[in-house]
This record gives C-alpha cells, sequence and structure tokens, in this order.
C-alpha cells in the first residue's frame, strides 16, 4: 500500500495553520511522526493546566523525564487556571520546586483560581529567598487573579525575584495574613528587580491596592520612567489614593491611566492633579453605584482641567459608570455632570496637530459609557444615555466630541 507523502513546505504550513488547536495538532503528530520535530515548538508554546491532575502528568512525566529536558526551553507560557474553584494544595506547594529554574524561557506566566494560602507551610518559602537565582529568569508577563496567597510578603518576594518583568496585572487578590508589605523596604536592594516595567494593573481590597502602589513606586524606582500603562482600582476612593499619582512622580512616558473617580471625603484633601502627566492620551475612570455629590464633579472637572490645553496627538477620556441597583440611575438627572461640560469644551478647543500631510487634527473625546447588568436594569435604554449626555454636555456635544454608550455586562455587584 503506498502512502502520500507531502511536500516539506505544504506540512509546515498545515503545522503552522494548526497552531492554536492543539488538540488537532496533537492527534497529527500522533499518526504522523515525521510532523512532530516541526510541530513540538507549537505544543511546548503554550501549557495550561485547568485539574490537578493535569499538573501532576507534566510533573511526571515531562519535568520528571530526561528525554523531554531539551524540550522544556521551548516552554513560553504557563496557564494555571481553575475555572470550578481553586485548585488543591499539591499545586500551591509544589509548584514553585517543581518548575524553579527548569523553564529557562519561560516568559508568560498567569496563574488564576488558586489557592495557594499555605504556601509557608511547606519548604516553597526558600524558592522565593530574594538573594537566589531567579525562578523565572526570563519571565516578562505575570497575571495573577482570583488567587489566595498566605501573605503579601510571599507576593513581594516573588515580584523582586523577576529581573525581565515588563508586565503585571494583580487582580482580586486575597491574603491569610496582610500588612508586611514595609518589611521588604529595610531589606537590601533585590539583586533581581526589573527596571523595565511599562504595564501594571491592579484592583482589589482598597487595604491592599493602595499600600501596593506605595510599595512598588519605593521598590520599583525605574517604574517611574518606564510605566507606560497603570490601572488601579481599589474598591472605594480613600484619602490615601489620592496620593497614589503623587507618589509615582512625573511619569513621562505614561499614555494610559485607569482609575477610580475622584471622591470629595474631606474639605482638606487636595484635588487630584494630572498636570504631571504630560503624555497622557488614554484616561478611565471607574464609578461605581451612586452619583457623586456636585462637589466631587467639581473636583472631577479640576482634575480633567489639570491636563491643560497643550495640543496632544490624541487625547480620550471615558467615564465608566457601574450602577449596582436599578433606582440608582434615576440619578443621572442629578446636578453635577453638567460640570464636565466648559472643561471638555476647553480641551476639545486644543486640537492637536496634524501629524501627516493631509490628515486633519484630531481633537480630545469623551466618552461616557454606562455599564448594565441584564434584567435589572433592562429598563435602561441606549437612546436615554446618549439623550443624558447630550443634554448635560451640550457645548461639548456640538463639537461632537462627546458620545453616550450602553454596555450589559455580567458584572453583579463585585469587580
Amino acid at each position: 500500500m503506498s502512502f502520500l507523502t507531502l511536500p516539506p513546505e505544504l506540512t509546515d504550513y498545515i503545522i503552522s495553520f494548526l497552531r492554536n488547536d492543539r488538540r488537532t495538532l496533537c492527534a497529527c503528530t500522533q499518526v504522523c511522526k515525521g510532523w512532530l520535530p516541526a510541530s513540538r515548538a507549537y505544543l511546548f508554546d503554550t501549557i495550561r493546566f485547568k485539574i490537578p491532575h493535569s499538573y501532576t502528568v507534566f510533573v511526571e512525566q515531562v519535568l520528571g523525564s530526561r528525554s523531554m529536558l531539551p524540550y522544556l526551553a521551548l516552554i513560553h507560557g504557563i496557564a494555571i487556571v481553575g475555572p470550578d474553584g481553586f485548585l488543591n494544595q499539591y499545586l500551591a506547594d509544589k509548584f514553585m520546586r517543581d518548575v524553579h529554574g527548569n523553564l529557562p524561557n519561560l516568559r508568560i506566566l498567569r496563574i488564576s483560581y488558586v489557592d495557594w494560602g499555605h504556601l509557608t507551610t511547606s519548604d516553597t518559602w526558600k524558592y522565593l529567598d530574594v538573594n537566589m537565582t531567579s525562578p523565572f529568569p526570563q519571565l516578562t508577563k505575570l497575571a495573577i487573579n482570583h488567587a489566595v496567597l498566605p501573605s503579601d510578603r510571599v507576593l513581594t518576594r516573588l515580584l523582586v525575584s523577576l529581573p525581565c518583568l515588563t508586565n503585571l496585572s494583580l487582580r482580586s487578590l486575597s491574603f491569610r495574613s496582610q500588612g508586611t508589605l514595609a518589611l521588604l523596604e529595610n531589606e537590601a536592594a533585590p539583586p533581581h528587580r526589573s527596571t523595565t516595567l511599562g504595564t501594571l494593573w491592579i484592583d482589589g481590597a482598597d487595604d491592599f491596592v493602595t499600600p501596593f502602589l506605595c510599595w512598588f513606586v519605593e521598590q520599583f524606582h525605574d517604574a517611574r520612567v518606564s510605566l507606560r500603562e497603570l490601572g488601579c482600582t481599589p474598591k472605594r476612593w480613600t484619602p490615601a489614593s489620592a496620593s497614589l499619582l503623587e507618589a509615582l512622580g512625573p511619569a513621562p512616558l505614561l499614555s494610559t491611566l485607569l482609575m477610580p473617580f475622584p471622591h470629595r471625603l474631606e474639605a482638606d484633601v487636595e484635588r487630584v492633579s494630572l498636570s504631571q502627566l504630560t503624555n497622557l492620551t488614554r484616561l478611565n475612570v471607574l464609578l461605581r453605584g451612586r452619583f457623586p455629590t456636585a462637589t466631587s464633579w467639581a473636583d472631577f472637572a479640576h482634575m480633567l482641567e489639570s491636563l491643560g490645553c497643550k495640543p496632544r496627538t490624541h487625547l480620550s477620556v471615558a467615564l465608566c459608570y457601574y450602577p449596582t441597583t436599578p433606582d440608582e440611575w434615576k440619578s443621572l438627572d442629578g446636578p453635577g455632570l453638567e460640570l464636565l461640560d466648559p472643561v471638555l469644551d476647553q480641551l476639545a478647543s486644543a486640537s492637536a496637530p496634524a501629524s501627516m500631510p493631509g490628515e486633519r487634527p484630531r481633537a480630545p473625546a469623551f466618552k461616557f459609557v454606562c455599564y448594565v447588568h441584564q434584567p435589572e436594569h433592562s429598563h435602561v435604554r441606549k437612546c436615554d444615555v446618549d439623550s443624558l449626555v447630550k443634554r448635560k454636555l451640550k457645548a461639548s456635544a456640538e463639537r461632537g466630541v462627546v458620545s453616550g454608550r450602553l454596555m450589559a455586562t455580567a458584572w453583579s455587584g463585585e469587580l
């Protein structure tokens, strides 16, 4: 029986086409052994663990096999995801020990829905020693979401051991014990701390977000220069939140900022200023729950005014509103939103010059985006949002620089 032999160019094309369909590609390599050498780069590129058993198989058959060791250098990404709940303690206790030094080219690590609350009870602690060899010397992107850690000190020890880290995302973390962030400040400068961090996204409990960002600015001095994107959204605006941008400093390269709405809490608290962010082109402000008072709207208008009338190549401002109850939508017609109109009109008058011959100058754009949870807010329509914006921001609407949007979301009260 004769077998059809495909040209190498066609084989390479098929393998490249199947790079994201790992199940099919794996089945093909089992049938066509000749495809295996060219397929390994795709099969090992990113590994995902959704159940504890898959991690056990990886440790026993890949990490524990001498013949597989050369292929560990092909692993560029690992994703640990437990969509149906937290994984068991085995993964928490053994992960750092198993992979320490075995993944020299790991660049992306995503950890979601994992309970690492018992990390300090195992022998894993020594693998987070800031003076030891970095566990992931080439890691550039770290994302930890909905995870439990034994303490914030374990988190900080991990972060200062990643010399190539450029993108960090921390969302909805919880800790068995907390309040030790300051301890690391008194230690010698960690030798593996990154100097090229460009993106930081962090949200969660107020007693973690604000102290962490202060610790971050203190530890990662070069972030003031290298940071390009910052998202910092504690669940409530506190007096400490107002000092976040001041602690960050000028940040000359920062172009994207996500922050909570600056509620006025005390009369003696200074207003938030963005004047130091001279390169800012995208500002997203997150507003949860009831609409603010007129005083808080005035503070928000002052914050936008602090951007100045300097012409920018592009400026996009989005106010993202998340009502938590149906009644909160009624407060939209209250006083306050119209205070933004003269400021937005002033910003719109400072159109940036065209960067290319024949290109039209681009004026700043303001978007009011209302995220509603269906069906509780089914009575809210897109035309209601658009009408509200045009009625409250008349001058800006006439310039065509404002718009209202309605977005349905599965969000149910917690972000």
